[in-house]
């Protein structure tokens, strides 16, 4: 179960620490309820265009939708187009298909002439790739209308979404742990439940002063921003990278 959240929100987004999320009803949106709560109520405390990176079947293409209204633009890059076909037909509806972009481009390429009021990256979760992807947009967030400048970041933190397969485990990693003896390349015991690249880089985010947290669901982080990058950012975070572990998530 979450903590009870840092502040005074009263809708219902604000009370999933109510509920017992669990990773196995994600269905299209790929997330935990609270996580898929929290980006709602990250992107409805902020202005302006919103920026997605990486989206997959489209579910949280759909969410941001949604919470942005009627009145902002939404971006949406990924290598390929592979949309649900239900999140299609929700995106393509006239009210919907003008103000929402569903980009297939390379997302470490920057987008000219265009800056963001929030910005969620769900895309290439290795440390190069998140990384890559900072770089790329970060200086276009911006705050709009006096609202905080948002980033999110999918997969940065130990999950508790995925504690159930821990349980009655004992011979599925006994078998794994056999057969890692004559592979090449090691198989975890238990599945990864958070992206250690991903985490780095919003350590790294935070550690050298360019954002402060925001808020904490699964394993979404939501970075405020501070500053653009300083020029080194690229080294010093990689500098940072090996120095940090994660063993246990945020509440």
């Amino acid at each position: 179960m979450e903590a009870v959240p840092r502040n005074n929100d009263q809708g219902f987004e604000s009370l999933t620490w109510l509920f017992t999320c669990d990773s196995r009803n994600r269905g299209i949106i790929r997330q935990g309820f609270n996580e898929a709560a929290l980006l709602w109520r990250a992107v409805k405390a902020t202005s302006g265009t919103v920026l997605e990176i990486g989206r997959n079947r489209g579910g949280s293409t759909v969410l941001l939708t949604a919470a942005a209204g009627s009145d902002r633009a939404v971006y949406s890059i990924d290598l390929r187009s592979r949309e649900h076909r239900a999140c299609k037909d929700y995106l393509s509806q006239p009210e919907r298909s003008e103000r929402v972009h569903l980009l297939v481009a390379d997302s470490r390429q920057r987008l000219p002439n265009l800056t963001f009021g929030f910005l969620f990256i769900d895309g290439d979760h290795s440390f190069e790739g998140v990384l890559a992807d900072v770089l790329a947009h970060w200086n276009d967030l911006q705050s709009v209308d006096h609202k905080p400048a948002l980033a999110a970041f999918h997969d940065a933190l130990p999950n508790l979404n995925f504690k159930w397969r821990d349980e009655n485990r004992t011979l599925n990693r006994l078998w794994i742990w056999l057969k890692n003896k004559f592979r090449r390349r090691q198989k975890p015991e238990i599945a990864p439940d958070y992206e250690h690249g991903v985490f780095c880089v919003c350590q790294g985010l935070v550690q050298l002063g360019v954002a402060a947290e925001w808020g904490v669901a699964g394993s979404t982080f939501v970075l405020r921003k501070l500053t653009d990058l300083p020029g080194d950012f690229a080294n010093q975070c990689s500098n940072l990278a090996p120095t940090l572990t994660c063993e246990i998530g945020l509440p």
